[in-house]
């Protein structure tokens, strides 16, 4: 099964290898913001496809996503970035 499971996966063309949680933070921001925006990502990816997760991520980092902005942003604010995702509220009150 093993052996099976590699051969499936050699390509790495699954969308979790395309928009998974990794993928989705800005590549030219500093660590520290880096590694912010992997753990805003994970919250979201939780009960919801990668596709919208990146989709999410992205509204987000155009609107600076750093602990500041956050910090900036009231729980309606981070709801509407956040769109149709599962448990947005929930997870809009979280971020």
């Amino acid at each position: 099964m093993y052996s099976l499971i590699k051969e499936m996966r050699k390509e790495r063309n699954a969308a979790v290898d395309l928009y998974g949680c990794t993928c989705n933070s800005d590549k030219s921001a500093p660590k520290e913001v880096q590694e912010f925006q992997t753990l805003v990502s994970l919250l979201i990816s939780v009960q919801n496809r990668d596709e919208s997760t990146a989709a999410a991520m992205e509204r987000l980092i155009a609107r600076g996503l750093t602990v500041d902005s956050v910090n900036n942003m009231t729980e309606e604010d981070v709801l509407l970035v956040l769109g149709g995702v599962n448990f947005n509220k929930t997870k809009a009150k979280y971020i």
